[in-house]
């Protein structure tokens, strides 16, 4: 399985990773996201499945298992395997592990959009 087009891979693979950038929450799909690992050039498609990747990594970020998500956990489960087998060089992959300042402001942003703060 490809997740990217030729032309998306050569630009998420341009990205630079630079470590000292803070996240921002997106309250409508519950994960970080950091300003190197979006190229808003993508076509549709690569947008989208850069979008289920950050998603996927929002479970390891929250230490749950991609079947805790009832709609479609195959689809993210595969796509996060497949981009680690295909070594990716997408900056959000090294981005597994969040610091605990991350880490406290995941939480607080899920409380303030969620009113439920859920685990890390």
């Amino acid at each position: 399985m490809k997740l990217f087009s030729d032309s998306d891979l050569s630009l998420i693979e341009r990205l630079e990773y630079r470590p000292g950038l803070k996240p921002t929450y997106d309250p409508m799909k519950n994960f970080l996201v950091w300003e190197d690992e979006q190229d808003f050039n993508l076509s549709p498609a690569g947008w989208e499945m850069i979008n289920d990747l950050l998603f996927a990594r929002s479970f390891i970020h929250r230490n749950l298992d991609f079947f805790a998500w009832p709609l479609g956990p195959e689809h993210y489960k595969s796509s996060w395997e497949q981009a680690i087998h295909d070594n990716l060089k997408w900056p959000g992959l090294k981005r597994l592990v969040l610091s605990e300042e991350d880490k406290i402001y995941y939480l607080d942003q899920m409380k303030k959009y969620s009113g439920n703060a859920g685990t890390l």
